[in-house]
């Protein structure tokens, strides 16, 4: 990857939200600032600076018109998503989508189109066929799916359901504690049979509409100062990491990233040891309950780990909550119940290498300075990996296709990097960045995460200020000192109008550009998906054009940093 981004000098563009600004700064902006190339940019500059680059009009109405008259974006969605999703990192299925995007790429026009690998990552894994039904009392399909890196049952098999629920947990000790008494517990009682390891969990009614504006009551609330927080020593043999998300979640937000892989790693050997028991104890297959499977609705993401140097987990199954719940009750009834399981997959001995998709369009006068664009190309292996995030990948393409197909003259190298990371997965995706991209980058690395690292809540509006000025104006020295220009980027979202206000008030003082190339307060719910994150199609047109129409004028820029060389 860094042989593709080398430069003498870079623009760096990070990503925000509104609230998250902070938070994200930790992650995506050192992602883009210190590859000494960039990250993303799309829309005008707000920026005194900018203000003086003159700005081609017709070049943008160009670029408008190629986005909404010529979109091919849709189009590649469907081939990325429909034919070739999903794509789980180290899979057949993601190496087969990665090759069909270098074709596209190279058929765009785009140079030194190419896989480079990175790892290695884990264990390749593929879901080959699956069902689960319910035989006894009544017949019913359940509506299930398996977790990534489980093992194939022997065939059909049929078993008899116990409800045997183990808390999933945060803190490694009460994790070895529970499974400790889950041992004493279950010990001899689990031959042949299916267990839940779920604790029912009702479904409660829906009483939110998808889409709302807070009240004033609710940003007062949102605007009250946190009660300060230092950063924490870890004892990981007496940690307690909170139950409740919103406060976990605070208590992550104090620690190091190093503190937070060593916590994981910590409840990863717990949670195998656990897939040990089971299968020693001759489970023949597990179902778990998942808060988000309602509704007809799964959520499955990886089971225990995908490290080959873990026993593969044993067949687990996240099934919808409604018909877990059911199974549940009927075992409290003391009816029997009887399970129908089939489950094939395939997987390697060893961890594989995996791959980010690199291609460029080379400039001219300035070709070693380079603006990268780039996206997560992975998905889990539930679904076609349409929204999370096949659509941002099919952006970035798009990207280069409108570059590309208009001819205009660049001085600067554009690349497109779409990235193979096991991206669904946040920790291990910040490992990835972290050891991939970061420590080869940048000399002081962990000084650069203390800089970055936010505090456990959003502040009040002047709190807020004074926090993310004093961090921009650090920033801005950083990156000036490794040739670089820092560059906040504000994407749209539908509830980012007020951070955004704020934000761009800090980096005005800092004297750092903000780029808020979309008002927020102009695309409404309709322009999102219905997890109000992720743009629909009439939304990443807009994104599209609004990206594309930047990029020109950032890459044909006289300099892009203010000292000399």
């Amino acid at each position: 990857m860094l042989e593709s981004a080398k430069c003498k000098r870079g623009l760096a563009v990070t990503n925000a939200s509104q609230e998250e600004i902070l938070q994200r700064i930790q992650t995506s902006a050192v992602w883009g600032i210190f590859a000494i190339s960039a990250v993303a940019a799309f829309g005008p500059a707000a920026s005194a600076q900018q203000n003086k680059d003159r700005v081609d009009l017709s070049v943008v109405q160009r670029i408008k018109t190629e986005a909404f008259d010529h979109s091919q974006v849709m189009d590649t969605l469907s081939m990325i998503s429909d034919r070739y999703g999903p794509r789980l990192t180290g899979s057949a299925e993601a190496q087969e989508a990665a090759d069909w995007t270098v074709e596209r790429l190279k058929g765009y026009g785009a140079r030194n189109v190419h896989l480079e690998p990175w790892g290695p990552f884990g264990r390749s894994w593929e879901l080959q066929e699956y069902s689960v039904e319910m035989v006894e009392p009544r017949y019913s399909h359940l509506r299930a799916t398996p977790l990534a890196w489980t093992r194939s049952t022997s065939g059909t098999i049929v078993g008899e359901p116990l409800l045997a629920p183990i808390t999933r947990t945060y803190s490694p000790k009460k994790a070895q504690d529970d499974l400790d008494k889950f041992i004493a517990t279950y010990r001899g009682k689990l031959q042949g049979k299916i267990v839940l390891l779920s604790d029912p969990d009702p479904v409660p009614p829906a009483t939110e509409p998808l889409f709302k504006r807070d009240s004033d009551a609710e940003l007062a609330e949102m605007s009250k100062a946190p009660t300060p927080m230092q950063k924490m020593q870890v004892d990981l043999k007496n940690l307690q990491v909170p139950e409740d998300p919103q406060k976990r979640r605070l208590f992550f937000s104090a620690l190091t990233e190093e503190q937070i892989d060593q916590i994981f790693d910590a409840v990863k050997d717990v949670r195998s040891k656990l897939n040990d028991f089971l299968v020693q104890e001759g489970v023949l297959a597990g179902f778990i309950s998942d808060s988000r499977a309602k509704g007809g609705l799964t959520f499955a993401e990886q089971a225990f780990a995908y490290e080959a140097k873990y026993p593969l987990a044993l067949p687990l199954f996240s099934v919808t909550r409604e018909q877990y719940n059911r199974i549940a009750r009927l075992i409290a009834k003391k009816q029997t119940v009887k399970l129908r399981v089939n489950l094939k997959t395939t997987a390697s001995e060893k961890d594989v290498d995996s791959f980010n998709i690199i291609g460029e369009i080379p400039g001219g006068a300035k070709k070693d300075e380079v603006i990268m664009i780039g996206a997560h190309f992975d998905s889990w292996h539930g679904a076609t990996g349409a929204t999370d995030n096949g659509a941002g990948s099919a952006v970035m393409i798009e990207v280069m296709r409108i570059l590309q197909a208009l001819n205009l003259k660049m001085d600067r190298t554009a690349t497109s990097n779409l990235l193979l990371a096991h991206s669904s997965a946040f920790w291990d995706t910040r490992t990835v960045l972290r050891t991939q991209i970061l420590r080869h980058a940048v000399p002081h690395y962990a000084d650069l995460v203390l800089l970055l690292k936010p505090p456990p809540a959003i502040p009040p509006p002047r709190q807020f200020q004074t926090i993310a000025n004093s961090r921009l104006e650090q920033l801005r020295e950083l990156c000036l000192a490794h040739g670089a220009k820092l560059i906040i980027l504000v994407p749209p979202t539908p509830s980012s109008e007020d951070g955004v206000r704020e934000f761009i008030m800090a980096s005005q003082k800092a004297g750092v550009d903000t780029l808020v190339p979309i008002d927020p307060t102009a695309l409404s719910a309709e322009y999102y998906e219905a997890d109000k994150l992720h743009l629909n199609p009439e939304g990443a047109a807009l994104f599209t054009s609004a990206l594309a129409a930047f990029l020109p004028q950032t890459i044909a820029r006289e300099s892009l940093v203010s000292h000399d060389d």
